[in-house]
């Protein structure tokens, strides 16, 4: 029978979140490059296509064609800026603020 209460304290270690904050900056430097070059070629593919419709030497399929290529890159270029977003958050915390967002395994399907 206990007659006085009883009292439990758990001490640990601080944990050491630079390696995590590295691979998150790393990443978040990879995403902004990717998008930074995929937009680079997007507007020079774009002025491609005006230049192109605008001397009159643009043909159905050519045109269906880079229009398509155009839409891919758009749609690339939208999911590599939420990608940006997420991790522009995610490296904006402190001691473990959104620590949710690396340890639910975001930045590894990245």
């Amino acid at each position: 029978m206990i007659k006085e209460p009883m009292v439990y304290r758990q001490y640990t270690k601080a944990v050491d979140l630079s390696g995590t904050r590295a691979m998150c900056q790393s990443a978040y430097e990879k995403v902004e490059a990717d998008l930074f070059l995929l937009s680079e070629e997007f507007n020079q593919q774009r002025e491609q296509y005006f230049d192109l419709a605008d001397k009159g030497k643009l043909s159905v399929d050519m045109e269906e064609q880079i229009l398509d290529s155009l839409e891919e890159k758009a749609r690339t270029m939208e999911v590599l800026e939420f990608r940006r977003i997420a991790f522009e958050y995610t490296g904006s915390y402190n001691d473990g603020g959104q620590w949710y967002m690396v340890n639910s395994g975001f930045a590894s399907k990245i």
